[in-house]
């Protein structure tokens, strides 16, 4: 099976599986909410939000396409924003696409100093899932799971997360 068909049948897939969503975001009206969702025992916020990274009649990739991680409590100064300037924003993260066997790995990273975060919607074998945040700093990974399942466009026009993450990817195979 084709990738793109895999990619198909997994985002329908998780979007029956995503159904009850988070409604908190850092994400703005008309900004694309790729990945959002309130940090478990917390009272702060996730957000992976851009704009459309593909064009929707040519599927490739737009030149002005931008996305930002934003994380701290709703309605205060974020704790990080990252990045802050939106031009060649893309290039800044990278994506993570494995499929061993009977789970599915997505993730979208990035790198400050020596810590990485990588925003995180996996399925592991059975009903085992993880979405949330891993931040490793020297060598140490933290998790940061989501409350609940998180909010995430499944946009038909291949701008949602696991087009994002897959276009990541393969952009840094490239390389």
């Amino acid at each position: 099976m084709n990738c793109s068909v895999r990619l198909i049948l997994l985002s329908v897939a998780l979007n029956a599986i995503t159904n009850s969503v988070n409604a908190a975001t850092h994400c703005k009206p008309g900004e694309i909410v790729y990945f959002s969702c309130t940090i478990k025992d917390s009272s702060k916020v996730v957000s992976l939000c851009g704009n459309g990274f593909k064009n929707a009649q040519t599927y490739e990739r737009n030149a002005k396409a931008w996305l930002q991680y934003r994380f701290g409590r709703l309605g205060s100064k974020l704790e990080l924003e990252y990045p802050t300037e939106r031009a060649n924003s893309l290039s800044l993260f990278s994506g993570e696409y494995q499929h061993p066997y009977q789970a599915f790995i997505h993730g979208v990273s990035f790198r400050i100093g020596r810590t990485t975060y990588e925003v995180a919607l996996n399925q592991f074998e059975g009903d085992n899932f993880f979405y949330g945040i891993y931040v490793d700093q020297h060598g140490t990974t933290k998790e940061l799971p989501c409350d609940k399942k998180p909010q995430t466009d499944f946009a038909p026009d291949d701008n949602n997360f696991f087009s994002l993450v897959l276009d990541l990817h393969f952009e840094k195979e490239k390389k």
